[in-house]
């Protein structure tokens, strides 16, 4: 990143607008110098970088609405007359390379005051055009993935921050901060948050299945036990039926043997009472079979035909996830394919157009999905397989059931009706003392039979409702063998994410230490290069998690910290600055205000002669003549590109600006 312009209007002690050219001619002359005495407004320029780019959270966190607003009204110029309405701004220029691509950004924050109410706005443009369809708050974070606030310390100095940094005021916070985003530890901790809050999610799936396998395996074995004795039973019942009709057959060819005619008559009305029995039992049957199986359906057709189209909808809404997620897919890999060079071979569309075309895309495509959302609500959770049945049974219960129903009725009916005929035109048939004992006989194997058959009816009711609970156990065992599978897919989701997890804390560990090495090898050297005495430290310990360090000399022997002189102390809050800035590899210029306040001559003459040229492809200092002086100035002068003198006007009440030093002006500067 170079600075290019720097713009201030009624901010602080400026009033009306000024510009700051800070472009930088020469590789060789890396150095803008503004001049100023205390209250000139050094520190507000310095804190009008940072205010520009980083609003709210220009102090390196973000200030509470009421203190900031409080902020942005002490910082409108009100003196002589200036009216609160007319505000005040800080825009910033610059050049900077995002995602490989050079470009220049502009950025301007303004702010008024109206009825004691601040209201602020923020611009960005990048090549001289808005940022397309970014609101304010995007544009903020924006600026912030430009240069991340965390390493913003590393390139803003202040006198302050310093000495914070020099006397332990801090426990290190700025420093830790630095170092985490230097390492990219805040997109790691918002990956575990991430995984953590899948595992939350997933272990509140993770429940296991309510009922036991087990258990169901053995009422299913109970149960077909039950239905296993039942149908023995129906087998002996049939059995005895069989042996009673056999019976009645030798009894009635016994009594037409004896009765002759008569005989046959009772015969035939006796064979047609049997018929007539087996067939109302037949019918009854059917009846109880309905009433078993759809006939509650058909007693309540509105709350079927509800729970039909409730299924129907859920069917849909299925589809509509399965699509959805179809959908999605082919979204991922569209846009893989639109991000990919070769798409774009021969189109002549260049790199910030393709930018616009995919990102309009993916938005058409998004608002596409998120329209065609629908709220989805599942009551049954059913198999399709499950769901078809239902809404087969429903449609039958509808249609065939009903019409079933009144068939068998009628049939039984009319049945009951021949069965009572029958017997009574048998019962008035005078008694006939020949065959009297062969009738009663008869009469007394038909009672029997007819029991045989109730108790067949009651044995057939009893193995119908055993194998439906027995169907209605299978299903339950399908559907929690579904579940045990869901559970330990789940599972096993859970323990990749724990693994997942571990293996970050291990690469962020991994990170740390070998980036503390990198930080340690460098900041010897930049600490050694400024302080007077050489050599003074060799080597230094720091801890990768507090950053606290520990110094030592070449015999291996510490080096207390308290030991080191307050200039000295200075000299290693820069050195540590510098180390961590030079570690990140991140192209940005250094920024540094009052820096010499508390250095000797020697460790000032170092600081100038070693550092300032150095530090970065583009420094920006705020000093004043007790700290860059003539002496001082004159070692920088062949590193300095341009050169302001900020000057109070107490006539004014307002800084005046001018090219140049305190000693020379910009034409002395550039010779």
């Amino acid at each position: 990143m170079i600075l290019t312009e720097l713009s201030v209007e009624n901010f602080g002690v400026f009033r009306g607008k000024h510009v700051f050219d800070l472009r930088i001619v020469e590789d060789q002359k890396p150095i803008i110098i503004f001049g100023g005495r205390n209250g000139a407004g050094k520190t507000t320029l310095f804190e009008g970088i940072k205010l520009c780019l980083y609003g709210p959270n220009f102090r390196g966190s973000r200030l509470p609405k009421p203190e900031y607003q409080q902020y942005l009204r002490s910082r409108i110029h009100h003196r002589l007359g200036l009216a609160a309405s007319e505000g005040s701004s800080v825009s910033l220029e610059f050049e900077h390379v995002h995602q490989g691509r050079s470009s220049t950004y502009s950025v301007r924050r303004h702010w008024t005051e109206s009825s004691g109410k601040i209201y602020e706005a923020l611009d960005v443009s990048r090549n001289g055009k808005p940022l397309d369809d970014v609101s304010e708050q995007q544009a903020q974070d924006f600026l912030i993935d430009l240069i991340p606030l965390g390493l913003s310390k590393l390139f803003f100095f202040d006198g302050e921050l310093i000495q914070k940094l020099a006397e332990d005021q801090l426990d290190n916070r700025n420093l830790i901060d630095a170092f985490n985003s230097l390492l990219g530890v805040d997109v790691l901790k918002h990956l575990q948050t991430d995984i953590r809050i899948h595992l939350s999610k997933k272990a509140g799936e993770l429940a296991s299945p309510t009922q036991s396998y087990e258990m169901l395996v053995e009422e299913e074995r109970a149960l077909e036990l039950d239905a296993n004795t039942v149908r023995q039973n129906v087998a002996q019942k049939q059995s005895e039926v069989d042996q009673l009709m056999s019976e009645i057959e030798r009894r009635e060819h016994e009594l037409a043997s004896e009765g002759g005619g008569f005989a046959d008559r009772r015969l035939y009305l006796r064979e047609k009472k049997v018929d007539a029995q087996t067939e109302i039992t037949t019918l009854e049957g059917t009846l109880r079979d309905l009433a078993g199986s759809l006939l509650p359906f058909a007693l309540a057709p509105s709350l079927g035909q509800s729970v039909k189209v409730r299924l129907l909808k859920e069917e849909v809404y299925e589809n509509a996830l399965a699509a959805e997620s179809t959908f999605r897919l082919a979204m991922k890999t569209l846009n893989a394919k639109l991000l990919n060079e070769d798409f774009w071979k021969g189109i002549p569309v260049d790199q910030e157009h393709r930018g616009i075309l995919v990102k309009k895309i993916s938005d058409v495509l998004d608002s596409t999905l998120a329209s065609s959302a629908d709220e989805r609500t599942f009551i049954h959770r059913l198999s399709p397989g499950d769901r078809q049945r239902i809404i087969q049974w429903i449609e039958m219960s509808q249609d065939w059931v009903p019409a079933q129903l009144r068939s068998t009725t009628n049939a039984l009916e009319e049945k009951v009706s021949s069965f009572r005929a029958v017997d009574d035109e048998l019962s008035r048939v005078p008694p006939d003392e020949a065959v009297s004992p062969l009738v009663q006989n008869l009469n007394s194997l038909h009672q029997r039979l007819g029991e045989r058959h109730h108790e067949m009816g009651l044995i057939d009711e009893k193995l119908h409702h055993l194998e439906y609970r027995l169907s209605e156990n299978r299903r339950k065992i399908r559907r929690l063998a579904e579940e045990q599978h869901q559970f330990e897919a789940t599972k096993d989701r859970v323990e990749l994410g724990k693994q997942a997890q571990q293996a970050l804390a291990e690469f962020s560990k991994s990170l740390r230490d070998e980036r503390t090495r990198m930080v340690s090898d460098r900041f010897v050297e930049v600490f050694n290069q400024l302080t007077n005495k050489r050599n003074l430290i060799s080597s230094i310990l720091i801890d990768p998690t507090t950053f606290s360090t520990i110094l030592f000399r070449q015999d291996g022997t510490q080096v207390p910290k308290e030991t080191l002189s307050a200039g000295e102390k200075e000299l290693y809050a820069i050195a540590m600055l510098t180390a961590l800035a030079r570690v990140s590899g991140k192209p940005l210029p250094f920024i540094i205000d009052t820096p010499l306040a508390r250095l000797d001559a020697d460790h000032r003459t170092n600081l100038v002669a070693r550092f300032f040229p150095s530090a970065s492809h583009q420094v920006v200092i705020f000093s004043t003549d007790s700290e860059i002086d003539k002496i001082h100035f004159a070692k920088l002068k062949p590193n300095i590109a341009k050169a302001y003198l900020l000057r109070y006007e107490d006539s004014s009440e307002s800084t005046s600006v001018s090219p140049g030093y305190f000693w020379e002006n910009v034409l002395e500067i550039a010779a």
